[in-house]
């Protein structure tokens, strides 16, 4: 018979995956539903709106419907560039696989908000960047100077080792804070790339010795045959699911009422668009869509375009 502490660990193990998540959304919209949550009431006879708003943008950006997924690559491509072309050149296929994993995890690691007042200003293609697409060219650019490598002669990497030296100064160098652009929590952002690099070490049998975050590449590549997206969800909650705080109940009940409203909208779009979730999945309807038409809202209704809440942020809330 298990142990409770067995019991316990499986039970907190089952929720490490996107069904679970979703569940545990539809409960919080439910009571949203009843006018039970404390800090937000649903109008779902603005839901129409909203996909209406979708649908336009969507077909705005994308005339012909062939919508690629959201995804941190599509910030890296911000202004037409192809920077996920200079990822690891002249390299073999699972080299630039392990390089564009490294690249993925850091940057999304440090995809905190960034504030209103920042901006980087790329010097390659003189574009002045801000929010998410700013952090995710500000990452890639210190990637290729080889911030997070610990070899010299090869930039395209994030290892343990070099992860682990990451300095406030450092890391506000490369992502040009200074004052008056001031990048929040830099400090905050710094101690998680440290902390990255102390997951790394922890666990060999994902990342290798040395350790590195694109030896995962190598870990799945072995489980290839029956690998899926929950799986590999899965492990990159399990590996780096426990750097983070636990969150204001706010903040919670705001993210899961957003996922389950997403699920919602997403459906009306493809009936309206004559599409299956498998030819236009959720992430379709993010790049459309729903990420671009709520920077075109905000621009609208907010000086500058500002989120309509601001999270207070040490930096390790991405």
């Amino acid at each position: 018979m298990p142990s409770t502490s067995e019991v316990s660990a499986s039970a907190a193990t089952a929720l490490l995956s996107a069904a679970a998540v979703r569940e545990r959304c539809g409960i919080v919209f439910a009571a949203a539903e009843r006018g039970e949550t404390r800090h937000f009431r649903l109008v779902l006879s603005r839901l129409d709106e909203a996909v209406r708003r979708v649908l336009d943008i969507t077909r705005r950006r994308y005339p012909d419907l062939a919508v690629p997924y959201h995804s941190r690559w599509r910030h890296f491509s911000v202004g037409g560039v192809d920077r996920a072309a200079l990822v690891a050149p002249d390299t073999d296929p699972a080299e630039t696989a392990r390089a564009r994993i490294d690249l993925a995890i850091v940057s999304v690691l440090v995809d905190a908000g960034a504030g209103a007042d920042w901006c980087f200003r790329e010097v390659e293609t003189g574009l002045v960047l801000s929010r998410s697409e700013g952090l995710a060219v500000a990452s890639l650019r210190a990637m290729q100077a080889g911030l997070f490598s610990a070899e010299p002669a090869a930039p395209w990497r994030a290892d343990a080792a070099a992860l682990l030296q990451i300095t406030f100064e450092r890391l506000a160098h490369a992502f040009q804070h200074s004052v008056g652009n001031e990048l929040l929590a830099v400090k905050g952002r710094a101690a998680l790339l440290r902390s990255l690099g102390e997951v790394c070490i922890a666990s060999p049998a994902l990342f290798g010795s040395p350790a590195r975050l694109g030896n995962l590449f190598d870990y799945w590549s072995v489980r290839r045959e029956n690998l899926r997206a929950d799986e590999i969800l899965r492990t990159l909650l399990l590996a780096f699911g426990h750097p983070l705080d636990a969150l204001s109940e706010p903040i919670v009940e705001w993210r899961a009422l957003t996922i389950a409203l997403l699920d919602r909208l997403a459906s009306r779009v493809r009936d309206v668009l004559g599409k299956s979730p498998q030819e236009f999945p959720l992430a379709c309807v993010l790049e459309g869509g729903t990420w671009a038409a709520g920077r075109e809202i905000a621009l609208e209704r907010r000086p500058a375009g500002a989120a309509p809440l601001t999270v207070i942020s040490d930096g390790t809330l991405f």
